[in-house]
C-alpha cells in the first residue's frame, strides 16, 4: 500500500506540466497596502486583463496594468481594494486565457498569523530532470504542513512572508514553478530580494508590490524597498544586496512616518547579521550590522527576518549591537 507521501508526490507529478497555461501564467497573490487589499499578478500574451472577484458585496471586474516582459509577453497585475471581511473568490481574464478559480479569506486582522519561509531556491537544472518540479514539490510540502500546523492549533493562516532567493538562478520558469502550489494564489506572498533572485530579471517582472521606494539613485533594475501594514504591524521590506544605506534611511523614515499607529514594525532582508555559523560569513555579517543596526534602533524596529545563511538561530535583544535582553535558547 502507497503511503500518503508517496501519494502526494504522485499527485504533484501527475498534475505538473510546464507547458500548461496554468503554469506559465503563474498566478501569484502578492500583499496590498493594508489587510483590506491584495495584488493578484499574472504573465499573458495579452496586455489587457482584469480580475474577476466574487466576494461578500457580490461579483466585479478589476482592470489589470501591464508591464511588458523579456519574453514578448506582459506581467498585469491588479489591486483588489476595499476588501470586507469574508471569503471571496476570484479568476484572471486576458486574451484567451482563463485561470482556474482561487478561494481567499479576508479576516479581521487585529490579530493575525504569519509563516516565515526562506531561501526556497526553486532550481531549474537542465543536467538534472524534473529538478524544477521536484525542489517546488518540497516547497508545496512544506506550505501545505505549515498551513495544518497552524489550524490545528487554532490560528488562521494570513500571510506568507518570505526573505529571499525565491529562484536558484533567477529564471523566469523558477518563479513559475515557485507560483505552482494552491496557497501562493490564496495567501499574499510578501517577498524580499534575495542575491540569488539578482542572477537574471526574472523577479524584477515576476513581483507587484506595494508602496516601492522611488529613491531613484537608490532603486536597483532588479528590486527596490517597499511597506505594508497587517493590523498593528508594519513590514518593511528591505533589497539588502543594495547597500545605498542613505537610500534606506530615507526609504524607513518615510515609511514609519506614513504609520504613526504602527505597534510592531518588523523589518524583512535577506542577508543575515548575526547568525551565519560559517566562517566564510562572519566577515560579511560584522559588516552588515555596521550598516544595519543604526538604522534599526533609530527607527525603532522590534524584529529583524533575514535569512542567506541556511541555518535557524535566534539571537537576544539586541540595541546598539549589544545585548539588552536574553532570550531563552537563543
Amino acid at each position: 500500500t502507497a503511503s500518503a507521501a508517496d501519494m502526494a508526490k504522485e499527485q504533484w507529478n501527475n498534475s505538473w506540466s510546464q507547458e500548461s497555461a496554468e503554469y506559465l501564467a503563474a498566478v501569484t497573490m502578492f500583499p496590498g497596502t493594508d489587510g483590506s487589499e491584495r495584488t493578484v499578478a499574472w504573465y499573458s500574451k495579452s496586455a489587457e486583463g482584469y480580475v474577476e472577484l466574487t466576494g461578500v458585496e457580490g461579483t466585479e471586474k478589476i482592470e489589470a496594468t501591464a508591464k511588458a516582459a523579456p519574453e514578448g509577453d506582459y506581467r498585469l497585475s491588479a489591486v483588489l481594494s476595499d476588501l470586507a471581511a469574508g471569503d471571496y473568490t476570484y479568476k484572471c481574464v486576458s486574451g484567451d486565457f482563463t485561470s482556474e478559480t482561487y478561494d481567499f479569506t479576508v479576516e479581521d486582522y487585529s490579530k493575525f498569523t504569519a509563516l516565515y519561509v526562506n531561501d526556497i531556491h526553486s532550481a531549474y537544472d537542465d543536467g538534472k530532470e524534473n529538478n524544477l518540479r521536484d525542489t517546488n514539490f518540497v516547497y508545496n510540502k512544506t506550505l501545505e504542513a505549515a498551513k495544518a500546523k497552524a489550524l490545528s492549533q487554532g490560528n488562521t493562516l494570513d500571510l506568507i512572508v518570505s526573505g529571499g532567493d525565491h529562484a536558484n538562478e533567477g529564471l523566469r520558469c523558477e518563479y513559475e514553478g515557485l507560483s505552482s502550489p494552491e496557497m501562493m494564489k490564496e495567501y499574499p506572498f510578501a517577498i524580499a530580494v534575495g542575491n540569488h533572485d539578482r542572477k537574471s530579471v526574472g523577479y524584477k517582472y515576476y513581483t507587484a508590490m506595494p508602496n516601492e521606494s522611488s529613491v531613484i539613485k537608490f532603486k536597483s533594475y532588479i528590486a527596490t524597498d517597499y511597506w505594508f501594514r497587517q493590523g498593528d504591524a508594519l513590514f518593511l521590506m528591505l533589497d539588502s544586496c543594495n547597500t545605498s544605506m542613505s537610500g534606506h534611511n530615507l526609504f524607513m523614515k518615510k515609511a514609519v512616518k506614513a504609520n504613526p499607529d504602527a505597534k510592531w514594525i518588523i523589518a524583512v532582508m535577506h542577508h543575515d547579521m548575526f547568525g551565519g555559523r560559517e566562517d566564510w560569513l562572519y566577515s560579511e555579517n560584522a559588516l552588515l550590522r555596521l550598516l544595519w543596526t543604526p538604522l534599526f534602533d533609530q527607527y525603532g524596529v522590534d524584529v529583524c527576518l533575514y535569512g542567506h545563511s541556511h541555518y535557524y538561530s535566534v539571537s537576544n535583544v539586541i540595541y546598539d549591537n549589544k545585548t539588552v535582553q536574553g532570550l531563552a535558547g537563543a
